[in-house]
This record gives structure tokens, C-alpha cells and sequence, in this order.
């Protein structure tokens, strides 16, 4: 079954977040595999000859530590939002000599034995295959991962060192996402070919590290005490790899991360429950005429009846306005709506990097169109008399926004409400002309 709710689609590639990271693994275990790189049990350090240690008892930090998140290096990355750079992770991204800063965190624990969530240690993983594969990761990746499996969208952005960065930022479609899966639950065997070898299949999906009681962690997967394993990403994108099953669920979100495994219920509520036989079952026109039904409602939902507009909606068009201080996550600088129409706003935004034309619908259903960082979908709705709300989403990314602009005579107050970091922003604004 595959669903996708308004207003996204199956040609939108998606950000896995830190599923980057397990798809980072596999390119290990490849170029392990094909003798670029000794490996799981090679110190790292070896693999830098430019880094300086500060403590030769570094020197015991292996590859499979920085796999399994066991380096025992101070790394204080859950402990800091991601946008500040005082977060490990979005330092290592702003260093160009990413490896000395990561060598160069205190060593606190003996190396291979306490598990810390450590995405710089991904990012190393990263630049270790492509100083042996001699190329970009992504390069690398194309040629030993996506081709054999079909898969020829693929945005991975680079750190500042000029290199994909290792622990987030690739985007996939949710389809090539499931061959992913796919991939592993053949034992990394795809129409014949070994993509990956079975062993470093096996060894990436057993435990050799506990985040916490009923969770354990292999090669940068996760691996739950009863339901396989999955690669799991910030705002709840998930890869769940279900051998008993032989199953594969690929589910992309915009949650907040408050629980580890938020979709585990839904796994266990509706999709194991529905894995009735290992044969087909009986056909079921009825049953699966109502799926589609509900499918195609999903991702078109019927247009709702439009409020009258309120009558300072007639006043802002064609005016532009300043806003000061907005979104860091939205860029939002100014704005000018240029008409209201029975069913929708048109409105000319101006973010960081660019100047947007975008719609926004009032019918309940999104408008999308193209940016620079890809599909922004919008829906416009007028919260009192004063006050225009929007809902934005980044087709490509988990977080979207709840924009309040509430109009008083020349000025503004604007309100951002995100989703997933689940922080509310607030910022003024003026009439600019």
C-alpha cells in the first residue's frame, strides 16, 4: 500500500534526516567490502594522518565505534537544538577542518563501551569513504548504491569541508526509500547482484549498544527488542525492516520528537494485525475499490465552502510589508499580497536567498509551487477580523510552519509556530510602501 496526504506526493523526494545515517553505513560496508578500507575494527584516527591527537588514548577509536556510537568522545548533541552552534553536529557541518574539531572533543569514556548519540561520528564515517573511494560520497554512492537499485533522484547537500554530510540532509523519494529497506531485508541482494555483502547486512542489524532499556543500536541502525530494525530520522522519518514479516514500512512525518518510536503503535495496531497469510489472500474488489477511494481523498481532498473574507482583506492588497526579524527556519523577510480570489490568495514572498511567487489556498486545500529548496505548499485562512493565518510546508522537509500575521493600521505582529522543534517564534513588522 502506498498513501501520500495533501500536499505531498510520490515525486517529491523527502528529507531523511538521520536516516542519512544508515544509508552512510551501507557505503562503509562497500567500500569495506571492496577493499577501499580495512575495516569495522581500524582505528580512525589512521584514516586522518592530518589530524593531531590531544590524547593517545584516541588512538583506540575505532570505525565500528563511530558506527555504533560507542567513541566515548563528549558530545553533547541531544542536549542543544540543531540551529545553535554551540550543537556539536551543526559545528562539525560549519567546520572546514570538521575531523581535528571531532578528534578534539574530551575523550570521557572508554572508547566502544557507552553509547552517545554522535552525528559528527557520521559525518567522519562520510569523509572516510570518500578519501578511499577517492570521489564524493555521493558519487560513490550513485555507483555502488542508487544505480543498481534504480534510484536516480537523490539530493545529499555538503558540509563545509566538502563533503556530503554524513548523519542527514539526503533526500530520496519514499519509494526509493522502501528499496532501501528493501535491500537489507534481501540481505543486500538486489536482481542478482550482492549490492552489500551479507555479513555486513547481519553485522549492521545486531545490537552492539543499548540507548536505553528495550532499544538497542547496530551500524547506525536502530533496533528495537521485538520489531526488527529501522533507520530513524529527526521529525519521525522511519525505515522499519520487518524480517519475520518480510516487510518493509517507509513512513515520513512532521512530529515532534518526544518519543523514540512514536509509529511503534502503528505498526502494531493496524500493520502487523493486517499481515493476515504467507500467500495472497482471496481477492476483494469491495475492500480494495474503498482503499482507493480513500487513498484519492487523501491526497485530493474536496475544496471546503469559503468564509467571506473579512474587510481588511480589501486594504493589505498590493502593499508590501517588512517584517524584522522572522523565522530563522522560514527566512521570511517581507511579503506583498497581491490579490485575493474566490478560492485563493496570491501572494510575492521574499525569503533569504530568493523572490517567490507563491498561492495559498482559502478552500482548506494547498497550493504548491517552486522554490529554489524545492515545493512549498500553502493554505490561507483568516483566524478573526484581524488576523490571516497560514499553513507552510516544504514538501521536502518534515517541519512545517503556522504563520499567524495579525494586521494593526501600518504594522504587524507575525507569529511562526513550528511543528516539529515545536517553538513558537514572534517578530513585528511594518508597511513598507
Amino acid at each position: 500500500m502506498e498513501a501520500y496526504f495533501d500536499p505531498f506526493h510520490a515525486e517529491a523526494p523527502h528529507e531523511l534526516a538521520s536516516c542519512t545515517k544508515s544509508v552512510t553505513s551501507a557505503l562503509v560496508g562497500i567500500a569495506i567490502d571492496k577493499g577501499l578500507m580495512k575495516g569495522a575494527s581500524q582505528p580512525a584516527y589512521e584514516l586522518f594522518p592530518e589530524v593531531i591527537l590531544d590524547d593517545a588514548a584516541k588512538q583506540e577509536i575505532t570505525v565500528e565505534n563511530l558506527l555504533t556510537m560507542t567513541s566515548g568522545l563528549e558530545w553533547p548533541e541531544w542536549e542543544h537544538e540543531y540551529r545553535s552552534p554551540v550543537n556539536p553536529y551543526s559545528a562539525t557541518t560549519y567546520m572546514p577542518d570538521s575531523a581535528q574539531y571531532f578528534f578534539d572533543q574530551p575523550l570521557i569514556e572508554q572508547p566502544g563501551v557507552k553509547f552517545n548519540y554522535n552525528s559528527g561520528g557520521s559525518h567522519m564515517l562520510s569523509v572516510m569513504v570518500s578519501r578511499a573511494a577517492d570521489m564524493s560520497t555521493l558519487e560513490f554512492a550513485r555507483r555502488e548504491l542508487f544505480t543498481p537499485l534504480g534510484i536516480s533522484v537523490v539530493q545529499w547537500p555538503k558540509a563545509e569541508d566538502g563533503v556530503n554530510l554524513g548523519g542527514s540532509g539526503m533526500r530520496l523519494l519514499p519509494r526509493d526509500m522502501a528499496k532501501f529497506g528493501q535491500l537489507y531485508l534481501q540481505k543486500g541482494q538486489w536482481d542478482g547482484r550482492q549490492v552489500i555483502s551479507e555479513a555486513w547486512v547481519n553485522a549492521s542489524t545486531q545490537p552492539h549498544s543499548s540507548p536505553e532499556a528495550g532499544m538497542n543500536y547496530g551500524y547506525q541502525w536502530w533496533i528495537p527488542q521485538d520489531k526488527g530494525y529501522l533507520a530513524m530520522g529527526w521529525g519521525q522519518q522511519n525505515i522499519w525492516v520487518l524480517p519475520e514479516q518480510d516487510l518493509v514500512v517507509v513512513i515520513t512525518a512532521g512530529m515532534k520528537n518526544d518519543l523514540l518510536l512514536p509509529h511503534a503503535k502503528i505498526i502494531d495496531q493496524y500493520i502487523l494485525p493486517a499481515v493476515k497469510s504467507d500467500s495472497s489472500l482471496p481477492p476483494d474488489p469491495q475492500g480494495e475499490a474503498q482503499l482507493a477511494a480513500e487513498l484519492f481523498s487523501a491526497q485530493y481532498p474536496a475544496p471546503q465552502l469559503v468564509k467571506p473574507l473579512p474587510p481588511i482583506a480589501s486594504q493589505i492588497v498590493g502593499k508590501t510589508y517588512l517584517v524584522t526579524g522572522s523565522s530563522i527556519t522560514l527566512g521570511l523577510q517581507s511579503f506583498l499580497i497581491e490579490k485575493f480570489t474566490d478560492t485563493e490568495m496570491l501572494i510575492d514572498v521574499s525569503l533569504t536567498h530568493e523572490d517567490v511567487k507563491l498561492r495559498a489556498g482559502l478552500d482548506g486545500v494547498f497550493r504548491r509551487g517552486p522554490t529554489e529548496t524545492g515545493e512549498i505548499a500553502l493554505q490561507a485562512y483568516w483566524e478573526d477580523e484581524q488576523t490571516l493565518g497560514l499553513t507552510w510546508q516544504n514538501l521536502q522537509s518534515a517541519e512545517h510552519a503556522l504563520i499567524h500575521i495579525t494586521f494593526q493600521g501600518n504594522d504587524l505582529v507575525v507569529t511562526v509556530d513550528l511543528s516539529v522543534e515545536g517553538i513558537s517564534e514572534t517578530s513585528d513588522g511594518t508597511l513598507l510602501n
